[in-house]
């Protein structure tokens, strides 16, 4: 689709992809895998969204710093995350729980700021 487009995954392991456009894309539940294509591209994580398990993490698989963003649901705030190295990309983990939420392939963690979450 051209535009601006809002994906939703509800439960279960999805795959969306955005393509053009600015896009907001949300997994929720499930191990999913979000695209957002071209543009400025909004990917939404949040408590309860990601596991306790590493490798049932979301994967984000064209994050770019300098357009697209995290967009982070509820009262969760980036200093309440963990952003370390992992092979393929940068780990976003909860600290107080413990959360795998997502992977961000072949992403820096050098790169990462506070701005680039909102």
């Amino acid at each position: 689709d051209r535009g601006r487009d809002r994906l939703n995954g509800g439960q279960g392991n999805d795959q969306l992809f955005g393509n053009f456009g600015n896009d907001r894309l949300l997994g929720e539940q499930g191990t999913d895998t979000l695209a957002g294509g071209r543009g400025n591209d909004a990917f939404v994580l949040g408590l309860g969204s990601g596991s306790s398990d590493v490798s049932f993490a979301d994967r984000i698989l064209d994050f770019t710093d300098t357009e697209d963003v995290i967009e982070l649901q509820g009262s969760l705030t980036f200093d309440q995350l963990e952003i370390t190295a992992s092979p393929g990309g940068a780990l976003i983990q909860v600290l107080a729980t413990g959360e795998f939420l997502a992977i961000l392939e072949n992403v820096d963690t050098s790169n990462l700021t506070a701005q680039d979450f909102i």
